[in-house]
């Protein structure tokens, strides 16, 4: 048998309804308004950055005693550090710890102590290490190169060459590391072209056994009738066309190009001979290698040259949307 509660419990259900709906949990500091002035805001490593021994700086705290930070790959906990705020200057706060990161993806976030109690976390910063910026001349060295398949590239006095091998990729790469957000550019030369020669970024590790073709990644190719393609290889004998074969006239027939492609987040701009001539959207790989590759489709000589090749890391995102008429 069920009886109706009294008016005066009904009463006290819903003034401990209201209650709980409006005051803080337990152990929770309710900072109203004033929230955002005792949680510091994370400067740096923001975006892109070369070092693998970063600088964690964040917002100075008035009042605050203390501070907290930690740096996360994935779900993995890779550093706590606690801190007085002797570690400040006037405006903000910095601490260089020992730990040496991986190209990889990282995360982090900071708090304060005021008044002995902590503060909310900040929201976490993300940061990609990258791989540091390079040029390479190629005058008597390829340090820092190694070959991705079976073709031998050879060193000459002031340049690196391949003549590749029938029905197959020949691919050199920047063994250093990996990039995410750069500006990557080659002088290069096919002579008797008979395939495709391109630039390669955000490239994989891995090489199809048949074609020696490198993957996953993209690729930024003249053909050998002298026109542009760009294509994201994603595994052996396996590619999408994100530019179809398109004639240029920057392009310099049976010479020397330059070739550069800007990456930054889902964005690529492609450049030849410094004239913008493709803008593509994809963001199926983040991150990767970058080198120069060729295929050769014939039996008659050719050979790929390379004079030199660099890459600037971009460590702070930009609109390229509006450049490529001062280029």
């Amino acid at each position: 048998m069920h009886t109706k509660p009294s008016p005066l419990i009904l009463m006290l259900v819903v003034v401990t309804f209201l209650a709980a709906s409006i005051l803080p949990e337990a152990g929770v500091s309710a900072q109203g308004e004033t929230a955002g002035a005792n949680v510091p805001a994370p400067l740096r490593p923001l975006n892109t950055i070369e070092s693998k021994t970063p600088t964690y700086t964040w917002t100075k705290v008035v009042g605050a005693t203390n501070y907290q930070y930690q740096v996360y790959k994935d779900t993995t906990r890779l550093a706590d550090v606690r801190l007085p705020a002797t570690v400040c200057g006037t405006s903000a706060c910095s601490h260089k710890p020992t730990l040496v990161l991986t190209f990889e993806t990282h995360k982090w976030r900071v708090r304060a102590r005021v008044s002995g109690s902590w503060m909310p976390w900040s929201e976490y910063a993300v940061f990609f290490v990258s791989a540091p910026s390079f040029d390479s001349s190629f005058n008597g060295s390829m340090a820092g190169w190694k070959s991705r398949s079976a073709a031998k590239w050879m060193l000459q006095p002031a340049k690196v060459i391949a003549h590749g091998e029938l029905m197959k990729w020949s691919s050199l790469y920047r063994s250093s590391g990996l990039f995410k957000d750069f500006r990557y550019t080659a002088w290069v030369n096919r002579y008797h072209p008979n395939g495709n020669s391109c630039l390669a970024f955000r490239m994989g590790s891995l090489t199809g056994s048949e074609y020696d073709d490198w993957y996953p990644g993209y690729l930024f190719c003249l053909g050998e009738d002298w026109q542009f393609i760009i294509l994201r290889y994603d595994a052996p004998e396996s590619y999408t066309t994100l530019h179809d074969y398109t004639p240029s006239s920057s392009i310099i027939l049976d010479a020397w190009n330059e070739l550069e492609v800007v990456a930054q987040g889902d964005r690529f701009d492609f450049y030849i001979n410094c004239d913008h001539v493709a803008t593509v959207i994809d963001d199926t790989y983040d991150r990767g290698y970058v080198g120069i590759t060729m295929f050769k489709n014939s039996g008659s000589f050719t050979t790929l040259m390379v004079d030199w090749a660099k890459l600037s890391v971009l460590g702070k995102l930009r609109d390229y949307r509006n450049e490529a008429a001062g280029r």
